[in-house]
């Protein structure tokens, strides 16, 4: 058994790379090298993308009942780092966002720890990313192939920007307990007797 990797959508490659030039020559560069010379990224395994909301948080089994929303690519180019998700709903496939510094580094690295880690197991797991936007949540998701077994990889959680050196990346059993913790406060947080908010 191995760490299980997907292909993507049809097109999903071909998308990132007729937008990556342009985007990687716009905004910030990440904080350990220069992206801008990106010209190709080399798919070596899409990551299935799961996008969530806090009221799906509070749902039950809510993980299983989910479906991915688009396809994360990781690029890697003259030592840089820079996470792209490309929408596969619509055809054809397109580019909805690059990510670059230390969520990137830190997803990018977390990937590595589980290859790894994990690559040798008995069992057979699958890479994915979890995503909870409202509340600025980030988490590498690896999923046992038969659904018995979750662990998380916490990248980004908060609006406080993570450093890359800062806190370890490793997997935290008490992770989808402090989302749902984190998610019941958000809609708790308007009535004056609620407690004051813990999680992320």
């Amino acid at each position: 058994m191995t760490i299980v990797s997907r292909l993507g959508p049809s097109g999903g490659v071909a998308a990132v790379n007729a937008a990556l030039p342009h985007l990687l020559s716009r905004g910030p560069r990440s904080s350990s090298s220069t992206l801008g010379g990106a010209k190709k990224v080399h798919n070596k395994g899409a990551i299935p993308l799961f996008l969530i909301s806090p009221a799906d948080a509070l749902k039950s089994d809510f993980l299983h009942k989910s479906d991915p929303t688009a396809w994360r690519y990781p690029i890697v180019w003259a030592g840089g780092i820079a996470l792209a998700d490309v929408r596969a709903d619509k055809a054809p496939p397109n580019l909805s966002a690059l990510i670059r510094g230390p969520v990137a580094e830190r997803f990018f690295k977390a990937t590595e720890i589980v290859k790894r880690e994990y690559e040798s197991s008995s069992k057979e797991y699958e890479v994915r990313a979890l995503e909870v936007p409202a509340m600025y949540v980030t988490a590498l998701w690896l999923h046992e192939a038969r659904g018995f077994e979750d662990i998380f990889f916490p990248i980004a959680e908060g609006k406080i920007e993570p450093s890359i050196d800062g806190r370890s990346i490793e997997d935290d059993p008490h992770f989808l307990d402090r989302l749902k913790e984190a998610a019941q406060d958000r809609f708790a947080i308007a009535v004056p007797s609620s407690p004051h908010r813990r999680g992320f």
